[in-house]
Order: C-alpha cells, then structure tokens, then sequence
C-alpha cells in the first residue's frame, strides 16, 4: 500500500515540491517504524538518526 500513496502524493504536487520535499526517505522511515520486531517508543526517535 505505501508504494501506491507515496505515488499518489507524488502525482498530487509539483515537481518543485515534490523535489524540495524528503517523500521517499520518510516513506522508508515509516515503513522501517511499523514493520520493525523492535518496538520504538517514540516515533521521532528513528526520524533524528
């Protein structure tokens, strides 16, 4: 399903702010977070690294 909304996003903007913008990085992040065995407390703790 994240590859079809990271997409559909992609489709939604501009190619200036699609390029500006960290789509894929923090489409991988998410993925990471929600798929992971290793439960992370707090969310934004993997977005600082």
């Amino acid at each position: 399903m994240l590859p079809e909304e990271l997409a559909r996003v992609r489709r939604e903007l501009d190619e200036e702010a699609w390029s500006a913008g960290r789509y894929e990085e923090a489409a991988k992040l998410f993925n990471e977070i929600t798929t992971s065995d290793d439960y992370v407390e707090f969310l934004t703790l993997p977005g600082y690294e």
